[in-house]
């Protein structure tokens, strides 16, 4: 009788579900650290599932491992069948699965440090160290100083110790600190910025200069941008209207510096003014955020 030809399957159906399940999980915290446009729900709500996704699939991945792992030693372990195969190629064998391990723990490794490495604020996905906010202070802010406050408090909630800010109110323009440098956040100076922050609410009158606001935050060279404004940029002083805003905005930006925008008030019935944040947003590298109106 001709003797069965036998071989050993290097991906074993345990092995290619180890590879599978990673591969699934990696997709999701992939999905879940993409960045929020017009998100419409409450910012906190959105924030703590965020993080809870975050530490719900790592662990997942990595009890998939520890798991697979230990399977991975008792089959090694165990004795092989017949196979016709050499202790050499056997050896081979072991040697690729154990591989497909190692690169699996890397990748482990590789997501577990994005995910310290990564802050979100008021649902936007950020590594930078460095930020400008940028305020309105026009008259139709009267009315949306909590709105705005609050917006301030949340971005706050998601910062670092390591993590440095900078403020532009426009409308008309005022720096904070008025030496227009950055200053490390912590609880002490969390305070001081709300409260610089509704010193500014009460004072809000006049047009909305956000040109002149980002164009002013792009020479402080900070590492991300974030604008907070309820309606459309003022454009009588220069012309055009708020796609040549826009185009000179993104001309300027030679940094490739991250432009956010946060959405104030309610924006939802003002087309032209989410077109401009959509548009801004978009040519810049940046997250629209849109807190649920009211």
């Amino acid at each position: 009788m001709k003797k069965s030809n036998r071989e050993i399957n290097i991906f074993s159906m345990s092995t290619l579900d180890l590879f599978a399940s990673a591969m699934g999980a990696f997709i999701l915290i992939t999905l879940v650290l993409f960045p929020y446009v017009l998100n419409t729900g409450k910012s906190e709500e959105r924030e703590a599932q965020v993080k809870a996704q975050l530490e719900k699939q790592l662990a997942e991945i990595k009890a998939q491992l520890k798991e697979r792992e230990a399977q991975r030693e008792e089959r090694v372990d165990a004795p092989l069948p017949d196979t016709g195969k050499s202790e050499e190629q056997v050896a081979e064998i072991k040697a690729q699965l154990a591989e497909r391990v190692d690169a699996l723990r890397q990748q482990v490794a590789i997501l577990q440090e994005e995910v310290d490495s990564t802050s979100i604020l008021l649902g936007i996905k950020t590594n930078a160290k460095k930020f400008v906010f940028a305020i309105d202070m026009s008259g139709s802010m009267r009315g949306h100083g909590q709105s705005t406050i609050l917006s301030v408090e949340a971005l706050l909630d998601g910062f670092k110790t390591e993590m440095e800010l900078a403020m532009i109110g426009f409308g008309p323009l005022r720096y904070w600190p008025a030496n227009r440098t950055y200053f490390q956040v912590n609880q002490n100076t969390r305070n001081r910025v709300t409260s610089q922050v509704k010193g500014w609410m009460r004072q809000v009158g006049g047009g909305t200069p956000t040109f002149e606001a980002l164009k002013e935050a792009l020479i402080l060279n900070p590492e991300e941008i974030i604008l907070l404004t309820d309606g459309q940029p003022s454009t009588g002083q220069y012309g055009g209207d708020w796609r040549s805003i826009v185009n000179t905005i993104t001309r300027l930006n030679t940094q490739k510096i991250p432009i956010h925008a946060i959405a104030i008030g309610d924006y939802l019935a003002q087309g032209d003014f989410v077109e401009f944040l959509i548009e801004l947003t978009k040519r810049n590298d940046g997250t629209l955020v849109g807190p649920k109106p009211g």
